[in-house]
């Protein structure tokens, strides 16, 4: 466990069930409540990317009603123990109205508007290529489209956004000087994007193995802990754009 010296913790609470179980669910992310508490504060994200087929939590049977149980568990928790825990959950991609309203309706108005933020992940020109020289319009676009979406389902417009899983795999046509280049772009456009973006999470910080294929190669640093370009290029980034 990597905490201390001020870090908060990042827990999400996945939804993997065989059968529908939300009161299963639901005691799971009260645990992580507590558990995060008890490390020093952070956030628990309930369930992960809950708009996505297997492995993917929206490919568990009854998985929209488990998540809106763990809500509801998350909130009564964290009241109960009267701690600072923050309460979100994700999806990924392209908003999609239909799964927005399907979410709001499940989970609840008064929920829903109690959030503390809500995730996206998102991942440009790395499962579908986009030219390099519309990258930054295509992410400003894809989070305009998240708010507005979310907004639309009754999600306050005030409710920070979290960009909670991004990057760009290096690999045998994917080079390291266009990774930087590409994790410098989205993020000056995600964090300029004016949409409340309050939260950017890489999804790797080390490859799991520098020699396989791309999808082991996200992080910012080869499997023998050296750096990539990148990494020197969001060390920047995390100096210019913190704000505590």
């Amino acid at each position: 466990m990597y905490a201390g010296d001020g870090r908060l913790i990042d827990l999400v609470a996945c939804y993997q069930s065989p059968a529908p179980d939300a009161s299963g669910f639901a005691e799971f992310v009260r645990d992580a409540v507590r558990d995060v508490a008890e490390w020093g504060g952070g956030k628990v994200q309930v369930g992960e990317e809950l708009n996505m087929p297997a492995p993917q939590d929206g490919g568990s049977p009854g998985c929209f009603d488990a998540v809106a149980a763990g809500i509801a568990a998350a909130f009564e928790e964290r009241e109960r123990l009267g701690v600072d825990v923050e309460i979100g959950v994700n999806s990924a991609g392209m908003a999609d109205p239909a799964f927005w309203r399907r979410l709001a309706d499940t989970v609840g108005v008064e929920h829903l508007e109690a959030l503390d933020y809500i995730g996206l992940d998102a991942f440009p020109d790395v499962f579908h290529p986009i030219p390099h020289d519309r990258l930054a319009a295509s992410v400003t676009y894809l989070l305009e489209r998240f708010r507005s979406v979310t907004a639309e389902s009754g999600v306050p417009e005030s409710t920070p956004i979290h960009v909670t899983e991004t990057g760009w795999p290096t690999g045998a046509d994917r080079d390291e000087a266009t990774q930087r280049f590409v994790l410098e772009t989205v993020a000056d456009a995600a964090l300029d994007s004016g949409v409340g973006v309050t939260a950017y999470e890489f999804f790797g910080l080390r490859d799991g193995h520098s020699g396989a294929e791309w999808t082991s190669r996200f992080g910012l640093l080869r499997d023998d802990y050296t750096p990539k370009p990148a990494f020197h290029a969001v060390r920047d980034l995390i100096a210019g754009r913190s704000t505590s």
